[in-house]
């Protein structure tokens, strides 16, 4: 057990581990507790599902009493019989069991100082009057079924911490970010069997690697390919351009900063997040594949051919299925890159006015501003020659500098936004002065939109009627 400790679980997938067993006794209500004294001594987990008997908690504490090769139910998120105690004592030395069923309530505890003192590899059953000292067994007192799990002597969730409650906190807040995505189609699933998951009092919300909710995402319909006797589905989701965006998708790190980072297949366990980013080793992160991510469905029948480990953290497709998965990556590399083209330039057209122009020069491109742009040229046609010729050069200049790096970078590597659409009153406002340089009138609103519709910022905006209305408004106010 000592060498099983240093297995390599992270904090977080220690917990969901634990929580995987919370789900399929088939809990509706999850609460994670971290001291956060200045002293920290506990950890616990406490969920309301069915519960344990007594011989039904010594199987949960003994190593590998369900084998990985034993058929398992269809919605059972466990593999090896090794997560309650791998996960625990990969973090804690001291790992305490309290469950209720309707037959009452036991309590079992697996010490590793006390194994090595005693040489004995045995649990303690503790009495009624310690265990309801325990700490969260006055929240489990409350439920009618439920289980407690509790970790003492935290060394290696502390890790020698010189601010201990620092830690805590710190680590209270990866674990929420990691099990918000972990189990996100549990917390927003149908509300007859929608999971509720708690922090040290705060639910946990649900955030979708998918963004489903957002009506500019491009999502497949749902294709099974048979794998040895089962089916695996496959959905495509390529996400919208930053400017699609909701205020509360905007501060999510992995549709920014990480946007580039977190391409790739999401693959699913009986709906359980196992894996995500990166594309299996068939392609490579790139620019062109940043805007999608693939979700793979997976039974837990085909364990054994997805190489699946102890942590449930990392698996390999197997071989039949990877055409599939080929074909998916392709198709959303085509599609994320059209994202990438059409917020950029979508095709050069005699019909549109480009604020910039896109010229090839022997395989090698370049942009040159369009002087032809409506207020372009009204701004040239107020200069003398002198102040024209004063005008094209600088603007020339000006564009020979394109710092055409340090955008890739921000934009690709770095996946910051660059600065957001003006508002509608601004918009509003250069709509104002175009219809005037142009010598058209508010009295034919078709001729304006035609018009607007074909001119850089304007093509495309689907909000261009307002845009229009407002513009007429402030005609009426400035005239």
């Amino acid at each position: 057990m000592e060498s099983m400790r240093a297995l390599g679980y992270d904090p977080e997938v220690a917990v969901a581990d634990v929580i995987d067993n919370s789900i399929t006794a088939e809990a509706r209500t999850i609460e994670v507790r971290a001291d956060i004294s200045e002293s920290p001594a506990y950890f616990w987990i406490l969920d309301d599902g069915r519960g344990m008997t007594l011989e039904q908690m010594v199987d949960a504490l003994t190593l590998g009493e369900v084998s990985s090769v034993d058929a398992r139910d269809a919605e059972d998120l466990g593999r090896f019989g090794l997560g309650l105690k791998t996960a625990s004592f990969s973090q804690a030395r001291s790992l305490t069991v309290v469950s209720r069923t309707s037959k009452g309530t036991a309590c079992l505890q697996w010490d590793l100082d006390d194994a090595l003192q005693s040489g004995e590899w045995e649990v303690s059953r503790l009495d009624d009057a310690t265990t309801r000292t325990l700490p969260g067994f006055d929240e489990l007192d409350q439920l009618t079924t439920g289980t407690l799990v509790l970790w003492r002597k935290l060394d290696r969730l502390l890790q020698d911490a010189r601010v201990p409650t620092q830690r805590m906190a710190q680590l209270s807040q990866e674990i929420r970010r990691h099990l918000s995505l972990t189990f996100h189609r549990f917390l927003d699933g149908p509300k007859s069997s929608r999971l509720t998951l708690v922090i040290n009092g705060t639910p946990v919300d649900a955030v979708d690697p998918f963004m489903r909710a957002n009506p500019a995402t491009q999502s497949t319909t749902p294709e099974r390919v048979p794998v040895h006797g089962s089916s695996v589905e496959i959905i495509g989701h390529v996400l919208p351009h930053a400017s699609k965006y909701s205020a509360q998708e905007a501060g999510r790190e992995d549709l920014n900063a990480g946007l580039f980072e977190n391409q790739g297949f999401y693959f699913y366990r009986n709906r359980r997040l196992i894996s995500h980013g990166g594309w299996a080793q068939l392609a490579r992160r790139s620019d062109s594949l940043k805007f999608s991510r693939v979700q793979v469905d997976l039974p837990n029948s085909l364990d054994d051919l997805w190489h699946l480990d102890i942590k449930k953290e990392h698996l390999k497709p197997p071989q039949e299925l990877r055409p599939a998965l080929e074909r998916f990556l392709r198709n959303g590399q085509t599609k994320s890159a059209r994202i990438i083209a059409y917020r950029g330039r979508k095709k050069i057209s005699d019909d549109i006015q480009y604020v910039w122009n896109y010229v090839e020069d022997r395989g090698n491109f370049r942009y040159e501003p369009n002087l032809d742009h409506p207020l372009l040229e009204d701004a040239l046609l107020r200069l003398d020659p002198q102040g024209q010729k004063v005008l094209r050069k600088a603007v020339d200049d000006l564009a020979a500098f394109l710092p055409f790096a340090d955008i890739h970078k921000r934009m690709s590597v770095d996946s910051k936004r660059p600065q957001p659409e003006e508002d509608l009153h601004n918009m509003a406002a250069r709509a104002c002065r175009l219809v005037d340089v142009m010598d058209l009138s508010f009295d034919d609103k078709q001729r304006i939109h035609d018009v607007l519709g074909s001119v850089e910022p304007f093509l495309g905006r689907r909000d261009l009627d307002s845009i229009i209305d407002m513009a007429q408004q402030h005609y009426k106010e400035t005239e």
